[in-house]
């Protein structure tokens, strides 16, 4: 079980244990701070923004993600003279499935250093054309459902997403919710420039860090049981160890889901399995690097991020622990206070037997703050 995370700089909620729940009023106050800051408030004072240009190859174009430590950058067109939209982990993942289908090693590598993004944007949108038209030439019978497709395929939505740099954070929070994405450029079109990439973990850590008030709202202090939050294990998508590591990317782009939890024989949580993993994957070797195990991935994996931080393979990690977990009588508080500590996007809820329970993402935090 990981460590209990240090609250809001705030004297919690009181309330009486039978005092019911209204989810309306109570998120009043973090709707409130939301309102009141904006998306520039996420614009860190000294940094800078990776932009990509959309004549970049596939390989290039991920090799400057993965020197740059980054999971996203904005695409610029350079004869158009404006932004064309952004190249994401999701991206990356949709590429490598669709690459994966070329029977031949050196096609795959050929497809990975030829192919240029403004390419793959093209074949993106002729695959969505086809599937539109595929729905309209042969339509459902009743009860049956439509053919799993990339999210990015099945939602008709702008190319370019973009904040605006004094919107508030509250209406960022609800682009980023209702066109389903996790990220989304912070734009100021004074100078015509993208100032930063606002996440949904950057908003909560946000609302962490500045939450300055005497007291926390009554919501935080509720239990994750009792305000039903997350998804269950009855309806999770997961891992076994023995999982190969293709398969894990195919069930991510196919259930449109973030992460998927990692399970031994035993079901005991050995670890997750996110999109944004892929940046660990070797692209020099990236047709092996799909064969191997999710086990085999976890080992990789850590060494590959101690390498990364200067630590030696062999010497014990940071003090964030593996895997981080809480259970279903934690309070909110509690929960996004371990979030924002250790930078991540999800959490794990176990029961009495360790077992997992159920997953709550950043996604269905900000959604209850923003949707109520």
């Amino acid at each position: 079980m990981s460590e209990e995370a240090p609250p809001l700089k705030s004297t919690p909620a009181i309330f009486a244990a039978d005092d019911p729940i209204d989810i309306a009023s109570e998120v009043i106050p973090i709707q409130d701070f939301l309102k009141t800051h904006t998306a520039s408030d996420l614009v860190p004072e000294s940094g800078k923004v990776v932009v990509l240009e959309i004549q970049l190859t596939i390989w290039d174009a991920f090799q400057g993600l993965q020197e740059n430590g980054i999971t996203s950058a904005p695409l610029w067109d350079n004869r158009r003279l404006e932004y064309a939209g952004i190249l994401t982990v999701s991206d990356y993942v949709d590429i490598v499935l669709h690459l994966s289908e070329l029977k031949d090693e050196s096609t795959f590598l050929e497809q990975m250093q030829n192919m240029t993004l403004f390419e793959w944007r093209q074949l993106k949108q002729k695959q969505r054309k086809e599937y539109k038209q595929s729905c309209e030439t042969q339509p459902l019978e009743s009860g049956q459902t439509p053919p799993s497709v990339p999210t990015e395929i099945q939602l008709s939505r702008p190319a370019f997403i973009v904040g605006h740099v004094d919107a508030s954070l509250f209406d960022t929070s609800r682009l980023l919710l209702l066109y389903q994405i996790h990220r989304c450029p912070i734009y100021s079109p004074e100078y015509n420039t993208v100032l930063h990439i606002a996440t949904q973990a950057r908003i909560l850590r946000y609302f962490v860090t500045h939450w300055k008030f005497p007291y926390l709202p009554k919501l935080l202090a509720r239990t994750i049981a009792d305000l039903n939050i997350g998804t269950s294990r009855a309806n999770l998508q997961f891992l076994r160890q023995s999982s190969l590591i293709l398969d894990g990317l195919r069930t991510l782009s196919l259930k449109h889901v973030s992460a998927l939890p990692i399970l031994d024989d035993d079901d005991n949580v050995v670890g997750v399995f996110s999109m944004s993993d892929v940046k660990y994957l070797d692209l020099e070797n990236l047709r092996a690097e799909l064969s191997m195990t999710c086990a085999e991935f976890l080992q990789v994996k850590k060494t590959r991020v101690q390498i990364g931080s200067g630590i030696e393979p062999s010497a014990s990690s940071s003090s964030k622990p593996e895997i981080i977990t809480c259970t279903k009588h934690d309070t909110l508080v509690s929960v996004i206070g371990r979030l924002a500590r250790y930078n991540i996007h999800r959490i794990i809820v176990l029961n009495e037997q360790n077992h997992i329970e159920g997953l709550i993402s950043v996604n269905d935090i900000l959604r209850l703050f923003v949707m109520g």
